[in-house]
This record gives C-alpha cells, structure tokens and sequence, in this order.
C-alpha cells in the first residue's frame, strides 16, 4: 500500500511542481503520504475487528477503524511537527477514505466517544503497537489527550486557518485524497502487480484548450 500510494505521488511529480503549485515542498507531503498509508488502516488491528471480520457479531461503532486510526495519524503528524493545516488533511483523508470529503470547518470531529476509542486502543495486541512504533513511535498515544488536541486544532482551524485557504488548498485535499483512495482499492486486488500508467498526449489536450 505504502509502495502504491508513493510511485503515485512521484508520477505525478514528472509534470509538476508541487512547491508552485500548492506551496508546499514534494519531500514534505511525501513524508505525510507515507504517515498516511501506513496508518489509515491502524484500527483494523483491534480486537473487534478481527472477530468481525471471522464472522463475529460485534458492535457497529466498535468494529469500524476510520476514527481511531485518523487519531493515531493526527498524533505521529503531530510529533513530526507538520504544519496545522497537513496536521488536518492528513486526519480528514483518513477518517474519509471509505466515506467522501466534507465541509472542512467541520472535519476534526469523530462521531465516536472517548469510550470506544479507548476500548478499540486498549484491544489492539501490544506487539501489534511495538511493530508498528518501528515506523511511527505511537508508544506514548493517549485517547483523551489526543481528543483534547484534535478539539483545540479544531477551533485554531476554524477561526484562523479556513479565512485564509485558496483554491490550491482544496485542490490539493482532492488530488490526495485520490491518491489514497484509489492505492487502497487497488491494493487488495492487485497486490505486488503494478499498474503502467497510460501515456498522455499533451499536444492533444492544448490542442483542445486552445480550440475551446
């Protein structure tokens, strides 16, 4: 998955520059792609997961993983000190890769309690979390102060980040949220095979804009 989601990213970087695009350096939403891939799919770990997905009965809102993992993903962004706003996409592109983007003042919240999250963090296997520390250290997560943190984000966001968003923000957030999406569909059916991309004719699409 991570492998998918990275040669995406540098293919797309043969036909632009990120930097002048969107503002922000390839190497530095390369390595928040990475946090990305690696985590989406943290809360699949959980107890209540694995008995779901062997048959067992469990509990709606205990055997979904997009919440807790876009916690972790918050956290390790986080630590990293990204910037406010990569803090944020990387929370919303995790907590919606099986859903759709929403309005972005209303983004980092979860629908699930402090409870369940903590009951979903306390049933994963501890050597489930000392693996996956040896690629982003979660040895010190904590459900309430995490909570307490995506709260304060939220409010810092609203009231000074959105006012100054442009449209290169939302592009970015949609052309992200692609990537993973489509790497995470593909991943389970294709595996280790990979996809050639289909070569692009620029002439014919200037052609096409300059005959509009």
């Amino acid at each position: 998955m991570e492998k998918r989601v990275l040669d995406k990213f540098n293919r797309l970087s043969k036909f632009f520059s990120w930097e002048e695009v969107f503002g922000y350096k390839s190497e530095e939403l390369m390595d928040l792609m990475k946090v990305v891939a690696v985590s989406h799919d943290f809360a699949k770990s959980t107890s209540y997961f694995q008995r779901f997905i062997r048959g067992g009965n469990e509990e709606a809102i205990l055997k979904s993983h997009s919440a807790l993992s876009s916690l972790i993903t918050l956290h390790i962004l986080r630590k990293k000190q990204f910037d406010p706003f990569l803090q944020y996409l990387g929370f919303t592109l995790v907590k919606n890769h099986h859903s759709s983007l929403g309005n972005a003042e209303n983004e980092l919240k979860l629908s699930m309690g402090v409870r369940s999250l903590s009951k979903q963090w306390e049933s994963v296997d501890s050597s489930f979390k000392e693996w996956f520390s040896k690629k982003f250290d979660i040895s010190d997560f904590n459900v309430d102060e995490m909570i307490s943190y995506m709260e304060s984000l939220a409010g810092r966001f609203r009231f000074k980040i959105v006012p100054k968003l442009e449209i290169e923000h939302y592009f970015l957030t949609h052309l992200l949220f692609s990537i993973l999406v489509s790497s995470d569909r593909e991943d389970p059916i294709l595996g280790d095979v990979d996809i050639s991309p289909v070569p692009v004719e620029v002439d014919r699409f200037e052609s096409y804009i300059s005959n509009l």
